[in-house]
């Protein structure tokens, strides 16, 4: 299969099917969500002692 019709297949899905259109578009904002969530989360300062196993130690 051709490069060509690979992108023509691609172009022409979401004239010809508009369903088709939707699932694209919202799994695009998913993924920039998860994307900008993600980027936040490790932006965000740790309170100290929050990891795991910062119990006392001996």
């Amino acid at each position: 299969m051709e490069l060509v019709s690979v992108a023509s297949l691609l172009l022409h899905t979401g004239t010809e099917h508009p369903d088709a259109l939707w699932i694209a578009l919202t799994g695009v904002v998913a993924f920039a969500l998860g994307v900008a969530v993600g980027v936040y989360g490790r932006s965000m300062p740790r309170p100290v002692g929050s990891s795991v196993g910062d119990g006392d130690r001996e």
